[in-house]
């Protein structure tokens, strides 16, 4: 028989967004390690787009073996602003938690970093449902007859792709049992999985500043640049924070006050000679779509499933930057930090923009950094481990960067029993979870049956009751058997 996913499609989809959660973007532009444009909520799934599919897993450490899987397939949303972000995602082996708060990142902050898997799956979400919205004219590069390909089975399709690039996931013709996987899902799989994915390379971010301090000293040469990347068709809107202080102006690269911006602007700031050591903090805002392709990570690097981004949706982003000042010739220290993947760990970038060299403790390293130089130190950070790394200079700098490296997916959970043809797909948001009753830890053991404190009679009536509310739980369990387990 062909699994039935459309009937999975009509049931599961009014339970998963019952229980999402509606949140708002958080206005600000970064965290401990980057600035960065969007963040959001995990909002549930996209009403109409559940379905199912039966998958070979990969388990790790165990060359050639796999297991079997049936997880569910369905769009996800994150919440940006009352904007949706249509998302799929990419860690088959994580569960999402509800209401988690996600950041937008780059390729090399996931746990995938950038590589020829994560091109293969942007070339999935750039050739697939959503962005292809047009049924038949994705059936037809599929070779699936017009009118014969419906949403949740396009979801289905893409949401395997994906997997058997971040997971090593394969989707079989037939399950365990000999039943047939749909015809319609593993064609367009096969096509999305073909010869003609050939990859893409990674989209730019929604907003960010590049870098997103700057340093240096008053005078005739204007501090900077900070450098707008986005990809908004519009325009910028850049502004101080605050009242500048006097002598210190927002300019351009021609040296004139700038207001809008665009991608590739450069923000200076210029600052009269003699005046004293300050800040000028910035913000950038605009209103632009969130490319095809961008991951989003747990905001703080928490542990939540990864997402990316499959539908370009408008959301308000915002950025944060700031130029800093001394008036005497002396180390103007500054320091940023992100996640990289690829090399292990925590990537300090230590910058000097003054007239002389800056000292710098990075936790157990010193770091010297000439004049109007820049040096990157790398901090080792395990997997799946919280960090907090210190940073101290001269002038009496400090700045502390904590969160938690989460680079690799989880080893899959090997079911213990093998699932059968008619066992519900398995969810991949994880439920909440429920405390039984305990017993009185004072009262009489039921297994008493005589002396000081017994009550046969009583007993007796407990035991029975016991038994019935048993045979009931039973009952549930054996429906319930197997369609609890999130992904």
């Amino acid at each position: 028989m062909v699994l039935a996913h459309r009937a999975a499609s009509r049931a599961g989809t009014a339970a998963a967004v019952a229980g999402a959660t509606v949140a708002a973007l958080l206005f600000t532009a970064g965290t401990a390690t980057a600035e960065i444009g969007t963040t959001a909520k995990y909002d549930g799934s996209v009403d109409g787009t559940r379905g199912s599919v039966w998958l070979k897993v990969p388990v790790e450490g165990k060359p050639g073996a796999f297991e079997w899987r049936h997880p569910v397939t369905n769009l996800k949303k994150l919440k940006a602003d009352g904007d949706v972000v249509k998302v799929y995602c990419i860690d088959l082996a994580t569960k999402i938690k509800a209401a988690s708060e996600y950041r937008e990142g780059s390729w090399s902050d996931s746990w995938l970093n950038d590589s020829d898997k994560t091109r293969r799956i942007n070339w999935v979400l750039n050739n697939s449902y959503p962005k292809i919205g047009d049924l038949d004219s994705l059936a037809g590069a599929a070779g699936i007859a017009k009118g014969q390909l419906d949403v949740p089975e396009a979801v289905a399709a893409a949401q395997a792709a994906i997997w058997h690039y971040s997971n090593g996931a394969q989707l079989p013709g037939k399950n365990q049992q000999g039943d047939k996987q749909a015809a319609e899902i593993l064609k367009l799989y096969t096509y999305l999985t073909g010869a003609k994915n050939t990859g893409l390379e990674e989209p730019k971010p929604s907003l960010r500043l590049e870098p997103n301090a700057a340093q240096g000293a008053p005078g005739d040469q204007p501090i900077g640049p900070l450098k707008v990347a986005t990809n908004a068709a519009g325009p910028v809107t850049v502004k101080v924070k605050g009242q500048a202080p006097e002598g210190v102006s927002l300019v351009g690269k021609d040296g004139k006050p700038v207001a809008d911006a665009k991608n590739g602007t450069e923000l200076y700031a210029k600052v009269a000679a003699g005046t004293a050591a300050g800040k000028l903090e910035v913000t950038a805002e605009t209103k632009t779509a969130i490319s095809i392709g961008r991951v989003f990570v747990g905001k703080d690097r928490k542990d939540t499933q990864t997402l990316i981004s499959a539908g370009a949706s408008e959301v308000k982003a915002s950025a944060k930057g700031s130029f800093t000042w001394a008036p005497q010739p002396k180390p103007v220290p500054g320091a940023t930090s992100e996640i990289d993947c690829a090399q292990g760990g925590l990537v300090v970038t230590l910058t000097n923009t003054g007239k002389a060299p800056a000292d710098f403790q990075v936790g157990d390293t010193k770091v010297t950094v000439p004049a109007d130089g820049t040096k990157k130190q790398v901090v080792k950070v395990a997997e799946d481990t919280d960090y907090t790394v210190k940073v101290t200079g001269p002038e009496g700098f400090e700045k502390t960067f904590a969160g938690k490296r989460d680079c690799e997916t989880p080893p899959p959970v090997v079911d213990e029993e093998v699932p059968t043809p008619n066992q519900p797909a398995e969810d991949q948001e994880e439920q909440p979870a429920t405390t039984a009753p305990q017993p009185s830890p004072s009262g009489p053991s039921l297994a008493e049956t005589g002396g000081s404190g017994s009550n046969n009679g009583l007993l007796a009536g407990i035991a029975g009751g016991l038994l019935l509310a048993g045979g009931g739980a039973v009952f549930l369990v054996k429906r319930r058997a197997g369609g609890n387990r999130a992904v």
